[in-house]
C-alpha cells in the first residue's frame, strides 16, 4: 500500500486495518512525504509484523510532513526496527525536496522516489 501526502496517513490505515476487512496483510506500506499524522479520535492498530514499513520526509517539506511523519513513526514504535525505515529526502542539483517533489518527473525525482518504489515492490514480491 503507497500514499503520497494525506494518502500517505491512510495507507497506514488500510495497511492496519486490512485483515479486520477480511484482506490480506500488505507486505509493505509506504508513506512518502504524509500531510497529517494519526487522525484524532481514529485508532491506528498494530500493522503486521512482517510488513514493511517506510515513511519518505523532505528535507525541503513545509508542510507540516515532518510532524506527520514522527506521528506515524509513534504510532509504529513498536514494529520490528528491521522492517521499518524512515527517510529523509535530501534536496540536491536537480532535485528540491519539498512537498511537490514526489510529483515531478525528473531523473532526480524518479531516482529519489519512483527508483525506491520499484524495489521495495520487487522486494516484496519475493525478487
Amino acid at each position: 500500500v503507497v500514499g503520497y501526502g494525506y494518502g500517505a496517513t491512510l495507507a497506514f490505515y488500510v495497511a492496519a486495518n486490512s485483515p479486520r476487512w477480511g484482506l490480506p496483510a500488505p507486505r509493505a506500506v509506504v508513506g512518502i512525504f504524509p500531510r497529517s499524522g494519526r487522525f484524532p479520535g481514529i485508532e491506528l492498530p498494530s500493522l503486521a509484523r512482517t510488513t514493511r514499513v517506510v515513511i519518505q520526509v523532505g528535507d525541503a517539506d513545509t508542510t507540516s510532513a515532518k510532524n506527520a511523519a514522527s506521528d506515524i513513526w509513534l504510532g509504529v514504535e513498536h514494529h520490528p526496527a528491521a522492517r521499518k525505515q524512515l527517510v529523509v529526502v535530501h534536496s540536491r542539483s536537480g532535485l528540491r525536496a519539498d512537498h511537490g517533489a514526489p510529483r515531478r518527473s525528473t531523473p532526480q525525482a524518479v531516482g529519489a522516489f519512483w527508483a525506491p518504489l520499484d524495489q521495495i515492490i520487487y522486494d516484496v514480491r519475493g525478487g
